[in-house]
């Protein structure tokens, strides 16, 4: 026969599931609200990635082709052109939502241009998401391309 100190059940009890649901329930939401500032984060530095990795695509057709290549930047419509003398617009870039120019600054107007030696028109471009997170490109006049958190 057994004692009653022996005997145990299994098994959960109403509350302790009401307190485990509980927790999940505020560390998903914590979750949710934290995600509002990480995504435009996450968009700003893929974008200024591929937008820098465009500038260096620029230089180096522009070196092995001999033919000039460059960036158009539209910051009304928050779109960039890459571009060359022979075959005139490549391709055209759209940003990610949420993201916009604040400020470029090239020779005077609003496009970098890669000559075949690699060097190019000196200035830089500002590119900042929703939180007011910037991130520069700056591209110097030998043709040096460089970035900067602001």
């Amino acid at each position: 026969m057994m004692r009653a100190e022996e005997k145990r059940e299994s098994g959960f009890v109403l509350m302790e599931l009401l307190v485990v649901i509980s927790i999940i329930g505020i560390l998903t939401a914590g979750i949710a609200f934290s995600a509002n500032d990480i995504l435009p984060n996450y968009r700003l530095k893929s974008q200024i990635n591929i937008i820098l990795s465009d500038f260096r695509k620029a230089q180096q057709r522009a070196i092995s082709e001999q033919v000039r290549y460059g960036i158009r930047f539209d910051d009304k419509n928050n779109k960039y052109t890459i571009f060359n003398d022979d075959d005139g617009d490549i391709k055209t870039k759209n940003l990610d939502k949420g993201l916009e120019y604040s400020e470029i600054t090239f020779g005077g107007d609003k496009e970098v241009t890669f000559i075949p030696i690699g060097t190019a028109d000196n200035g830089h471009l500002t590119l900042r998401n929703s939180n007011h997170q910037k991130y520069e490109i700056v591209v110097s006049g030998i043709g040096r391309i460089r970035l900067e958190k602001q």
